[in-house]
């Protein structure tokens, strides 16, 4: 899983502000990939441009509904998600 996430910091400025926004989703990317291989499901962080949120989704069943993706409600890690005053623009896989 790699991927490239532009953020915003409206209301905070400054390196540390963006530091600390980097790190916080590199611990979630992270915990999201150890959570999927303990599963041995796929997970996906949804972005919405229009709420400005973050949503954790999981493939509960791969075998018999491939691609069906529903919130992730046992997700403990979705608070490095949000982090007050940056919002997530644009994400790319590359």
């Amino acid at each position: 899983m790699t991927g490239i996430v532009a953020m915003s910091l409206p209301a905070l400025r400054g390196g540390q502000a963006l530091e600390e926004a980097s790190l916080r989703m590199e611990t979630a990317l992270r915990m999201a990939r150890a959570d999927a291989a303990n599963k041995g499901r796929r997970l996906r962080l949804e972005f919405d441009q229009e709420q400005r949120r973050t949503t954790v989704l999981w493939e509960p069943e791969p075998l018999t509904q491939p691609g069906e993706f529903v919130e992730y409600a046992a997700c403990t890690w979705q608070k490095f998600l949000q982090v007050e005053g940056i919002e997530v623009e644009r994400c790319e896989f590359v």
